[in-house]
């Protein structure tokens, strides 16, 4: 459905610091959050189509769209910070962003699906810290 705490095609969850968890409602296109009993806290509306949420060790959530082929980063009360990402065939450009991955020397990995490719991203030396994507945040155990 399209109420809160209601979805249609959940394609991916993250949990921050705090035990909140944030859903990539796709068709509904928006990110809903909830505590940690599952109690409806909130919804980020009009955020494209939401494929991967991802949240990052200093506490951003990152997300891939599929409907405007980019990655926007969210402080974790839905403010987005910034967005990066263009439409196309050609290396650099995506069609379908559809999940994607850091590994420990920073270099990104992407799905890009309708490209039918994986694409390797790595950072200049000089690049913006505030516009790559961070390392996946974990729980402690």
């Amino acid at each position: 459905g399209s109420g809160s705490g209601q979805f249609d095609l959940v394609h991916s969850i993250a949990i921050d610091a705090q035990g909140r968890m944030y859903a990539a409602d796709r068709r509904n296109h928006r990110i809903q959050v909830f505590d940690a009993s599952g109690n409806f806290l909130d919804e980020w509306k009009n955020v494209g189509s939401p494929t991967r949420l991802v949240i990052t060790e200093d506490q951003s959530l990152w997300m891939s769209d599929a409907d405007y082929n980019r990655f926007a980063k969210f402080d974790l009360n839905g403010h987005r910070q910034t967005y990066w990402g263009v439409t196309g065939k050609h290396p650099g450009a995506f069609d379908n962003l559809h999940n994607f991955a850091v590994d420990a020397d920073g270099n990104l990995y992407i799905a890009d699906a309708w490209n039918n490719r994986i694409q390797k991203f790595t950072p200049k030396e000089n690049a913006d810290k505030a516009r790559l994507i961070g390392q996946k945040f974990n729980l402690p155990q």
